[in-house]
């Protein structure tokens, strides 16, 4: 296999996101589930991550489907973001068979690439962003704190 690179990225949409109405919904197929997370494969290497904790991860995905189902998942989400904020991160997964794995600022080189790999990768980019919202949070909450 040669070398390649795969793109993930994943939003925050809001506090929390109902599965279950997701997954009734969903067309196409469903890889894996847990009662916080749904798996979807897309493609050979294309993925969407779904967690209840309200992100939604993308693998190997164009603009257009990125952007259609964070469409169709808005509706199942509870306390959406405030419009105009956006909590995004993005991370390239970079497949060279004769290198050990490895960690950079937001890439990771694997030797190996499969939807095990894939599924590990989109929940450790699913937490960056969520700590990044909950950062966010805890932050306006001091200083309105501080306030008082």
């Amino acid at each position: 296999m040669p070398s390649q690179k795969i793109k993930l990225v994943a939003y925050q949409m809001g506090e929390k996101i109902q599965l279950k109405e997701i997954k009734a919904a969903t067309e196409g197929s469903i890889y894996s589930r847990t009662s916080s997370e749904l798996f979807i494969k897309k493609g050979e290497y294309s993925f969407i991550s779904v967690q209840n904790s309200g992100e939604v991860a993308f693998s190997d995905c164009d603009e257009k489907t990125i952007k259609e189902f964070l469409d169709f998942v808005r509706p199942f989400v509870v306390a959406p973001l405030i419009s105009g904020k956006e909590y995004k991160e993005d991370i390239v997964v970079e497949v060279i068979p004769d290198l050990p794995l490895s960690f950079d600022f937001n890439s990771i080189r694997v030797p190996k690439i499969n939807a095990d790999v894939i599924k590990i990768a989109l929940l450790n980019v699913s937490q960056s962003v969520v700590l990044d919202y909950f950062t966010e949070l805890s932050q306006d909450l001091l200083s309105e704190t501080a306030s008082y």
